[in-house]
């Protein structure tokens, strides 16, 4: 008897599923009336009216999280005008394959087709991480997109995520680690080009910064050695050029900060 009972307990490890649903949600007002159950949403409004919708940016930093009709625990009010949404835990989410075919384990971020997701393969905001493979049997729908100008056919499908909204960034390369360093900055996602014209300009007050104060010193010293009672005004002039240069550097640096913010 008592091996039997242990079977039967091996046998329903076996058929049950590795993950269920679960998920706590909370009640947001839309600002849209087409929000679907699986949709990935942001949060928009005014202090008046403050409210959820689908989200159709790509790699958006507003990411909120996904509405969930299934919820095992929600909180809030419910009304014709309100939504169950989920930030943390096992939702399924609609996804498509226009970033690419998408497995078990890949990053999912939001994507330009509203309130659908796709593979993350970039530095940005992600949504989650997928806990199963892209089907192309059990699609819902298919979509005409274009993509870099081309039309595309694109499938889309639910599969279950693990939701943590946050930042990703491959810090693996350098151009990740810039665009980390950028967004540390400025508290926000920085368009690559912005970061290399911050860059630039940065990089160009610290060169002038160094080179003017060894030009300085190179030509204050051969001043005084060449007329040594010219030491005090040669350092007066000195301590103008070196403090002018230092002016400069903190103006490129307010300019660098600029670029990123803006």
């Amino acid at each position: 008897m008592y091996k039997i009972f242990l079977s039967l307990i091996f046998l329903s490890i076996l058929v049950s599923p590795v993950y269920a649903d679960s998920s706590v949600s909370q009640y947001y007002p839309s600002l849209v009336n087409n929000i679907k159950n699986g949709d990935i949403v942001s949060v928009g409004g005014n202090n008046i009216v403050l409210g959820v919708y689908p989200t159709a940016v790509s790699n958006s930093n507003n990411i909120l999280g996904v509405i969930d009709e299934s919820s095992n625990i929600v909180v809030g009010i419910k009304n014709n005008y309100s939504y169950p949404v989920v930030s943390s835990g096992i939702v399924q989410v609609l996804v498509s394959n226009i970033n690419g075919d998408i497995y078990k384990g890949d990053y999912i971020t939001s994507s330009d087709i509203p309130g659908v997701g796709e593979k993350n393969t970039q530095n940005g905001e992600i949504l989650g991480k997928s806990l199963s493979n892209f089907s192309y049997k059990k699609y819902l729908y298919k979509k005409d997109v274009k993509v870099n100008g081309q039309n595309k056919v694109v499938l889309v499908e639910y599969i279950p995520v693990i939701l943590g909204i946050t930042y990703y960034s491959n810090n693996n390369n350098f151009t990740g680690i810039l665009i980390s360093v950028g967004r540390d900055i400025s508290g926000k996602n920085v368009p690559f080009f912005n970061l290399i014209m911050a860059i630039v300009v940065v990089l160009a007050g610290l060169i002038t910064l160094i080179y003017g104060i060894g030009v300085s010193l190179k030509h204050s010293l051969l001043g005084i050695s060449r007329n040594p009672l010219s030491k005090n005004s040669v350092q007066k002039n000195l301590l103008f050029i070196i403090t002018s240069l230092v002016f400069i550097f903190i103006v490129t640096l307010v300019i660098g900060y600029l670029i990123l913010i803006l």
